[in-house]
């Protein structure tokens, strides 16, 4: 299950695999003189994805590739033995998980990128010509939006539409935004006044390096 889920999770056109990745795509972005840059972020992604979504994404994705050395019938009853029938205990009480899967599953991260993937096309196709860069990583996403405040609020109001059992929470600038352990902002290259991105390394708040001294 595991291996058959990355090896889908590894091909979607969206998803990233780590920050190098995405240092890689900012340096090939032409850019006009006015946007927006932001990122947003699924909440409690991995307890509120639906169960049958999850199926199908994952049953539509396998039955696209046509790979016969996967057993699609197979793959399809496990993950349903998985979503459908986890319990758990808690301060001596017994739990049915109804929604999303459990935190510590090997394919958790590979099954929400399958999951989310529809949503990433979505929005890029009704976005076609305001929305350029844009990335995600598992729950966290970055992009930038060509247009006016308004529009923007209309993008992020669409959003929070597509999976009505997500809430996403955005955060943007005209200036800089922090995504992954970068801080992605806005430069010129003065030889022809032409905004670029830059980049410098973003270590988030309460996550500073430890040091051992002697």
């Amino acid at each position: 299950m595991y291996i058959n889920l990355s090896k889908i999770s590894k091909n979607l056109k969206y998803t990233l695999k780590n920050s190098e990745e995405l240092v890689h795509k900012l340096k090939s972005i032409k850019l006009p003189k006015e946007f927006i840059l932001f990122t947003a972020d699924f909440n409690s992604l991995y307890t509120n994805m639906k169960p049958q979504k999850c199926i199908n994404s994952v049953n539509q994705k396998l039955i696209k590739i046509n790979d016969n050395s996967i057993d699609r019938p197979l793959i399809i009853k496990l993950l349903a033995v998985v979503l459908y029938r986890y319990d758990f205990q808690f301060d001596g009480k017994q739990f049915h998980q109804v929604n999303g899967i459990a935190m510590g599953v090997s394919f958790a991260t590979s099954l929400a990128n399958i999951y989310l993937d529809k949503f990433d096309h979505d929005i890029n196709i009704k976005y076609e010509n305001e929305l350029k860069n844009y990335n995600r990583f598992v729950d966290d996403m970055k992009g930038i939006f060509i247009g006016n405040d308004l529009d923007f609020e209309k993008f992020k109001n669409y959003c929070n539409t597509i999976l009505p059992e997500l809430k996403l929470t955005f955060e943007s600038s005209r200036e800089q935004v922090n995504f992954l352990d970068l801080t992605i902002y806005r430069a010129w290259q003065t030889s022809e006044n032409q905004p670029l991105l830059g980049y410098r390394y973003y270590l988030k708040p309460g996550n500073a390096p430890m040091s051992c001294h002697t």
